[in-house]
C-alpha cells in the first residue's frame, strides 16, 4: 500500500477487489482474471504487481504466498481473508468482502475531508492574515521577505507533525511509537471510539472467514488480531495460546475477563460460543461495528468542524476588536494632544 493512502487509492483497491470476484464468479481462472486485470488495471501502479503475482502463480505458488511475496503492497487483513477464502473454496466471496470494506473506507474519508474542506480552508486563510502587524508589513512597507519567514515558521512545522503522525502510524517500522500515539487518541472523544470499532470491524471480518475456512480456533483468533491492525488486541490474544490450549478456557471465556473488548462484544461473541452460531454472532458484530466507526466518525468531524469554525470566528473577532481599541486609542490621544495645544 502507499505509504500515505488516499481516497483514491482506497477505491483503486476496492476496483481491484471488485473485478477478481467478479470475474473468478463468472467461471474465469484466477490466472485469467488477473491477465485480464494487468492489461486494464485500476489504477497505474498495479500492472507491475499484478505481474509479479502472475509469475509466483504460474511457478505453481498460491495466491496468498504471491501476496505475501510483495511485502508490504498488501495489508494484513486482506491476506488473512485471502487465506480464509482459499482454504474454504469461497475465494470469490472474499474479494467481495474486501471490495465492499475499501469502498465503504474510501467513502467514509471523501466525506471527513469534504466536511473539513471548509475550515481547513479557513483555518489557512486566517493564519495568513494574522498577525495583522505582518500583513499591514507587507502591504504598507513592502517587507515580502520578513511575511514569508513568518509564514514558513507558521505552517511548516505543523505540515511536517502531520506527516510524521501519518509515516509513523503506517510504517511497521515505528511499531512502539504506532502505540503511543494509539494510547493518545485513546483521550479524544469519539475519534478513539471510531478507531476501536474499525479494529474490531476488521478482527470480526477476518475472524468469520478464518473460522468458516477451518482455521484451528487460536489460529484463527492470531490472525484476525494482527488483521485487526490495533496493537492493544494483538498484544491481549497473543496471550491466550496457553490459556486455550492448556487450560481449556475458550476465547469467550476469556473475552468476558479482557478489558480490551467491549462487554457487547464478549457477550454476543460468548453467546454465539455457546449457541453454536458463532457465524451469527461475529456477522452482527462484524455489521454493528462497521456502522459504529461510521457514526462516531461522523460526530467527531462535525464537532472538530464546529471547533475550528468557532476558533477562527473568535480569534478574527479578537484581532478586530484589538485593532478599533488601538484605533480609537491613538484617536483619543491625538485629540487630547490636541486639547492641551
Amino acid at each position: 500500500m502507499p505509504l500515505i493512502v488516499t481516497p483514491g487509492n482506497l477505491a483503486s483497491r476496492g476496483e481491484f477487489y471488485f473485478q477478481l470476484g467478479t470475474t473468478v464468479r463468472a467461471g474465469l481462472t484466477l490466472i485469467q482474471a488477473l491477465e485480464t486485470l494487468e492489461k486494464k488495471p485500476p489504477a497505474m501502479g498495479y500492472s507491475r504487481p499484478i505481474g509479479q503475482i502472475l509469475d509466483h502463480i504460474r511457478q505453481g505458488n498460491s495466491f496468498s504466498s504471491a501476496l505475501h511475496g510483495l511485502g508490504n503492497w498488501v495489508p494484513p487483513f486482506d491476506l488473512a481473508l485471502i487465506e480464509a477464502g482459499e482454504r474454504s473454496g469461497r475465494l470469490d466471496d472474499c474479494f467481495n468482502m474486501l471490495a465492499e470494506y475499501y469502498e465503504s473506507l474510501a467513502r467514509r474519508i471523501r466525506q471527513v475531508i469534504s466536511r473539513m474542506l471548509y475550515p481547513i480552508g479557513l483555518l489557512h486563510f486566517a493564519l495568513l492574515i494574522f498577525p495583522i502587524d505582518q500583513l499591514k508589513g507587507l502591504i504598507l512597507g513592502g517587507t515580502v521577505d520578513a511575511f514569508i519567514m513568518q509564514k514558513v515558521a507558521t505552517f511548516l512545522p505543523a505540515y511536517l507533525i502531520f506527516f510524521a503522525v501519518v509515516i509513523l502510524f503506517q510504517s511497521k517500522r515505528f511499531a512502539i511509537w504506532r502505540s503511543i500515539l494509539e494510547l493518545l487518541l485513546s483521550f479524544i472523544p469519539y475519534i478513539s471510539g471510531a478507531r476501536k470499532a474499525l479494529a474490531l470491524g476488521r478482527l470480526t471480518a477476518a475472524l468469520e472467514a478464518l473460522i468458516n475456512a477451518g482455521v484451528g480456533i487460536v489460529d484463527a483468533w492470531e490472525l484476525a488480531a494482527n488483521a485487526s491492525g490495533s496493537g492493544s488486541i494483538q498484544r491481549t490474544v497473543r496471550k491466550w495460546r496457553p490459556k486455550i490450549e492448556s487450560g481449556g478456557m475458550t476465547p469467550g471465556e476469556l473475552l468476558l475477563s479482557s478489558t480490551t473488548f467491549p462487554n457487547m462484544f464478549a457477550s454476543i461473541y460468548k453467546s454465539g460460543e455457546v449457541s453454536g452460531q458463532i457465524d451469527d454472532a461475529l456477522r452482527r458484530l462484524r455489521v454493528y461495528y462497521a456502522e459504529e466507526s461510521t457514526r462516531k466518525l461522523d460526530v467527531f468531524t462535525k464537532v472538530l468542524v464546529t471547533i475550528v469554525v468557532l476558533g477562527v470566528m473568535i480569534t478574527v473577532a479578537y484581532f478586530i476588536i484589538s485593532f478599533y481599541a488601538e484605533y480609537f486609542k491613538g484617536t483619543s490621544d491625538i485629540l487630547e494632544e490636541l486639547g492641551e495645544i
